[in-house]
């Protein structure tokens, strides 16, 4: 089948269908620009159809190679042979950062407390904090779907990481992203 939706993910909340018409409509005629939403707001990605797969094709190389980026953030570029309706959960490919005495979890379910993370990471060494990423521009204190988990050591993050890795990267049933976070510097 030809490819002609082009997905763009990591995309501001902000961002309206006519800012990613202007960038996708120099490359050929647009069928449909659909930017799905999840409860009323912005779910971050969007699929673009393009009347024929070359001009799908020629927006994909050049967004991939000018690293097309909306309000200041890189968009993740993917093409398909049919649109999206969840943002796609592949991770890219790339070293993994250098072992720290944090771990960062991507793609965490957004209903998961503290509590569940603690008696995850317990068996592994002491945790020195545990931190949800909350939603600042939500007053109910929604979640973002990440965290981290400090240990006292790298050995114990190490320790973690090699283990939830082992369990096929998932927590509480969903598949996450897991690594080591990087260093903040003293």
């Amino acid at each position: 089948p030809s490819s002609r939706f082009v997905y763009l993910g990591n995309l501001p909340w902000s961002l309206e269908i006519e800012d990613i018409k202007e960038k996708a409509e120099k490359f050929g005629t647009l069928a449909s620009i659909d930017m799905p939403d999840e409860n009323g707001r912005p779910a971050g990605f969007s699929n673009i159809e393009f009347e024929n797969a070359e001009d799908a094709e020629s927006f994909y190389r050049a967004a991939a190679d000018s690293s097309l980026s909306f309000a200041g953030r890189k968009a993740r570029i993917e093409l398909f042979d049919k649109p999206q309706k969840e943002v796609v959960r592949t991770w890219p490919q790339r070293a993994p950062s250098s072992p720290s005495s944090t771990i960062f979890i991507g793609h965490i379910p957004r209903d998961i407390a503290d509590a569940d993370l603690r008696d995850l990471f317990i068996p592994y060494g002491n945790i020195v904090r545990i931190s949800l990423g909350a939603d600042c521009r939500d007053s109910s204190g929604a979640r973002r779907g990440f965290a981290h988990v400090e240990f006292e050591t790298t050995e114990d993050a190490s320790a973690a990481l090699s283990a939830l890795r082992n369990e096929h990267n998932t927590i509480l049933g969903q598949e996450v992203h897991l690594d080591f976070a990087p260093t903040k510097p003293k």
